[in-house]
């Protein structure tokens, strides 16, 4: 997950982590960039719109080294900027606001499903498609 804004990644990774979900955060473009390059993820959520690197070109360098990982953005502007997921060249777009963990949480599940056929990515994911073992 990556995003200029350290209470926001904070929060989004609880939420997610709530979901039984492993998460990596990085705090901006060129640090989540990093990340990606250094490791082995399931799904991407960048936000849009950063400072310096920002979510277009994040979504350019991970595109440009692995076209099937899944790519969400989320951005407080999706409808002053008209941002449709075939315009950013993602899997999702998503509005921040009130319904934003939901939304996160139905489509973290949606796109980290298994696909037939689909060979699995590692389990050492930012956000992995295998969920922590319940506490009995």
């Amino acid at each position: 997950m990556i995003d200029d804004n350290r209470h926001g990644l904070a929060a989004r990774r609880a939420v997610l982590e709530a979901g039984g979900y492993r998460v990596a955060t990085a705090l901006g473009g060129a640090a989540g960039v990093e990340q990606f390059e250094n490791g082995s993820f399931d799904l991407v959520v960048t936000d849009y719109r950063m400072p310096g690197f920002n979510g277009p070109k994040v979504v350019e360098h991970i595109r440009a080294r692995d076209t099937d990982i899944p790519i969400v953005i989320l951005s407080g502007f999706v409808r002053d900027l008209g941002l449709t997921p075939e315009e950013a060249g993602v899997n999702a777009v998503l509005t921040k606001g009130p319904t934003e963990s939901d939304d996160l949480l139905r489509t973290v599940a949606r796109l980290t499903k298994p696909k037939p056929g689909r060979a699995e990515r590692s389990t050492a994911a930012a956000i992995s498609k295998k969920r922590r073992a319940a506490s009995a």
